[in-house]
C-alpha cells in the first residue's frame, strides 16, 4: 500500500495507463494469432495445398521410373478416388504402396482420362519413362467448389505444371 507524505495510508482503486495499454497489447497479439487458427481454410488455399501434394505425388513416381530404370503409371482408382503408382510391365502386381488420396470435397475431371471408362477398376493417365518423359493424359483437372485447377505434363521432361482456371475459362 502507498504511504503518502502525510503519513496516511490511501488505496488505489484504478490502473495506470500503462498498465491498461499493456493488457490491451497482449490482448491484441493473442487475438492476431488466434483469429487464423479458428478460421476454416478458403477453397482457393485449399486447392493450393492439394495441388502442391499432387505434384509431389507425380514427381515420386517420375522419380522412381527414373531410378529403376522402368516404365511406371500414375493410375486413378474411380472407386476409393485415389491415385497411386503401376508397373505397366506386371499389370497383375499388388498396387503400390506410393498413392495418392483426393481429399474430401475434391473432383478429379475424368473427361481428360486416355480411357474415359475405366478398364476393371482403375484408369491409366500416364505413363513415366527411365528418361524422365512421359506420356498420355496431357492435362488434367481438379475442383473444389468453383474453385479449379489445370494440370499439365510435359512429354518431353515429364515435368508437371499447374495454373489456377478461371470460372468461365475451358481447358483447351
Amino acid at each position: 500500500m502507498p504511504i503518502s507524505i502525510t503519513g496516511t495510508t490511501e488505496k488505489r482503486l484504478f490502473f495506470t495507463l500503462p498498465e491498461v495499454i499493456a493488457v490491451m497489447a497482449i490482448l491484441l497479439v493473442l487475438a492476431a494469432m488466434a483469429v487464423p487458427m479458428l478460421r476454416s481454410p478458403s477453397a482457393s488455399s485449399r486447392m493450393e495445398e492439394t495441388a502442391l501434394e499432387f505434384q509431389a505425388f507425380c514427381a515420386r513416381v517420375r522419380f522412381q521410373a527414373v531410378e529403376k530404370g522402368e516404365d511406371r503409371a500414375v493410375c486413378f482408382d474411380p472407386a476409393s478416388n485415389e491415385f497411386f503408382l503401376s508397373d505397366p510391365a506386371d499389370p497383375e502386381a499388388e498396387r503400390s504402396s506410393i498413392r495418392w488420396k483426393l481429399p474430401e470435397g475434391f473432383e478429379y475431371s475424368r473427361e481428360t482420362a486416355l480411357n474415359a471408362e475405366p478398364e476393371g477398376d482403375s484408369v491409366e493417365l500416364f505413363r513415366y519413362y527411365p528418361d524422365g518423359g512421359a506420356s498420355g493424359t496431357r492435362v488434367l483437372v481438379m475442383r473444389c467448389g468453383n474453385v479449379r485447377r489445370e494440370f499439365r505434363i510435359s512429354l518431353l521432361t515429364g515435368l508437371l505444371t499447374s495454373r489456377e482456371l478461371g470460372e468461365e475459362e475451358d481447358v483447351p
